[in-house]
């Protein structure tokens, strides 16, 4: 089901190989019509691009702002300190879409 902050994947099919390819070529709608087109864990960052964000967060524990980011483009470098992190992305009217968390080992 999808409900607001969940991400849709845009996928051909529903095989975990077809879901996975889909998330690396960025293909993520989610169902308040905020885009997200790209977005990336590599190493020890987190990047994030969105076709309609304006204002990209990081968000961590207990709903912390770890870093706010103008712009449909932000980069955050993971410390090491946080439990896990999830990224909140916001247009111009206020819509906000949410990725599911990346767990910190």
């Amino acid at each position: 089901s999808v409900g607001r902050g969940w991400i849709m994947v845009e996928s051909p099919e529903l095989t975990k190989e077809a879901i996975e390819e889909s998330i690396r070529q960025g293909k993520f709608y989610a169902s308040t019509g905020v885009i997200l087109t790209d977005y990336r864990v590599t190493g020890n960052s987190i990047r994030v691009e969105s076709g309609s964000g304006t204002l990209v967060e990081f968000i961590g524990r207990n709903g912390v702002i770890l870093s706010s980011v103008k712009g449909p483009k932000a980069k955050y470098k993971i410390k090491g300190k946080e439990l896990y992190i999830r990224t909140k992305i916001t247009d111009d009217t206020n819509k906000m879409a949410w990725t599911q968390p990346i767990f910190i080992n």
